[in-house]
């Protein structure tokens, strides 16, 4: 007989460790050990309880998938919530085929610095600008790029 409580209770548990794990783990590359530190207690306590749960369980092949669903969405889960809190910064490099003055312009309403020397690439002018990631655009045809202002260039991350 299936205990659905406890096939459920394992899958949340490892929904909630894999995403701290993943969050932990994109702390630690941006910096911020102190706040990976406490993350990572927490993320070894729920850890902890949910293995707990598995081996006082092990006989029951629903709990081991349960364990491995729990994985899975807990890796999507730890990915979303890294993009919503979207830490760090976004890098653009614009190329267009002519000068437009107005770019510059529209780049910065869209949350972006100009950032490095304008320059030439494969003879077309070319200009670096910097933003923080939670002022990117997203468009749903995309997924990460946001439209940068003029009609044919788009900043892709």
């Amino acid at each position: 007989m299936i205990d659905w409580k406890v096939v459920l209770t394992i899958v949340a548990v490892n929904v909630a460790y894999v995403s701290a794990f993943t969050l932990r783990l994109i702390l630690l590359i941006k910096g911020r050990r102190r706040a990976a530190a406490l993350l990572a207690m927490l993320e070894v306590f729920i850890y902890l309880i949910g293995l707990n749960l598995v081996l006082k369980n092990v006989s029951d092949p629903f709990n081991m998938a349960a364990y491995c669903l729990g994985f899975g969405i807990g890796v999507y889960t730890g990915s979303r919530i890294e993009e919503m809190l979207a830490l760090g910064y976004l890098v653009v490099q614009v190329i267009v085929d002519a000068l437009d003055p107005a770019l510059p312009g529209e780049a910065a309403r869209g949350g972006l610095r100009r950032h490095g020397v304008g320059g030439r690439r494969a003879g077309r002018p070319a200009a670096r600008h910097a933003g923080a990631r939670q002022a990117e655009q997203r468009t749903p045809a995309d997924g990460y790029a946001g439209e940068a202002g003029a009609e044919g260039v788009r900043a892709v991350a």
